[in-house]
């Protein structure tokens, strides 16, 4: 089942790398933020790797569920009860089955990140490793520009943003520790 599920997280970030950064206008015509695109698609080429080597174990038994308080804030970034107009909070339960979380990097990839923490040690941990360093990157500079350039009206964008960040420098710090036993 791990091998079947890095195949689908892989996929799902090639197609969040062209889905969500790569943009034709009429004014303009393509254009494509290829900072994000080479990233994602960097996480997505880990997670295809990992489909091959299948070094990560998902089980269950094996899970560390004392780590299950981080369910909360990686629903909460699924939810991303943001209305898209205003940038203002929406906490309207429909959001949670009708938003468009499954197509964004910053919402899908504490999800992704719970599964492995959980697992961990018992993880790939370069997968661990790229993705969250790539979290942290594309984290830390969404939550300077909604924090920081215009406070007053992105400020709950930046506050849903907040799951990305920490789970990418959670996980990031663990996959630095030496793992000596699994």
């Amino acid at each position: 089942m791990g091998r079947f599920f890095a195949l689908f997280v892989a996929f799902h970030y090639f197609l969040l790398a062209g889905r969500q950064n790569v943009a034709f206008t009429s004014r303009y015509g393509w254009g494509a933020i290829l900072k994000n695109v080479i990233a994602i698609s960097l996480v997505g080429f880990t997670w295809l790797e990992e489909a091959v080597v299948g070094k990560n174990q998902l089980v269950l038994e094996k899970m560390a569920w004392r780590k299950s308080r981080l369910f909360l804030p990686a629903l909460f970034a699924f939810w991303f009860p943001i209305d898209i107009g205003s940038f203002r909070p929406n906490f309207h339960l429909g959001g949670f089955f009708g938003n468009f979380a499954g197509f964004t990097f910053c919402v899908m990839t504490p999800l992704y990140l719970l599964v492995l923490l959980l697992s961990y040690p018992w993880v790939n941990v370069v997968t661990m490793r790229v993705v969250s360093l790539v979290g942290l990157i594309i984290g830390s500079y969404n939550l300077f520009l909604n924090f920081f350039l215009d406070l007053e009206r992105l400020w709950w964008k930046g506050i849903v943003h907040l799951p990305l960040f920490f789970f990418s420098l959670y996980a990031f710090l663990l996959s630095l520790k030496v793992v000596e036993k699994r």
